[in-house]
């Protein structure tokens, strides 16, 4: 076992230090709170009315309430309602047909179902009754009705 330990003088350590990048060691990480606080000041700045409450937002007495209640929210509460805020005025400056144009292109449009090509009319004919009923559970009957009637 003869020189199978490592032994370093001085200058080897300074060389090993100065080898280590720590520009990541000196980054800062938010805490919760810190995190909690700062998305609270952001919805609160979002919210907060410039003339008194008359244009809609909340008057400097509604903040105080809505700074209480959101201190007890968690993280994710917060920026669920961060990013309902930051919606909601972006939806405002638009107009009603706008808005439903964009909800519109929004909601997922349904997919069509088309039974496989190994499906023929010949083949769900002679199947038994209980292969029928789980290819209309699985691709539903109007699908297998159109194969059946040969419209695909």
């Amino acid at each position: 076992m003869l020189g199978a330990f490592f032994t370093a003088d001085d200058a080897d350590w300074e060389f090993a230090l100065s080898m280590i990048d720590t520009r990541y060691l000196k980054q800062h990480v938010p805490t919760e709170k810190e995190t909690k606080a700062e998305l609270i000041e952001t919805i609160l700045e979002k919210i907060a009315s410039a003339d008194g409450g008359r244009d809609g937002k909340f008057n400097p007495a509604n903040l105080k309430s809505e700074r209480i209640r959101m201190s007890y929210w968690s993280v994710s509460e917060l920026t669920a309602r961060l990013n309902e805020v930051v919606e909601k005025q972006r939806l405002q400056k638009l107009s009603a047909g706008q808005i439903r144009q964009e909800l519109a292109a929004s909601r997922p449009q349904p997919q069509v179902k088309v039974l496989p090509q190994e499906f023929t009319q010949e083949r769900i004919h002679q199947m038994p009754s209980f292969e029928i009923k789980k290819l209309i559970r699985d691709w539903g009957a109007n699908v297998v009705n159109s194969r059946l009637a040969g419209r695909n």
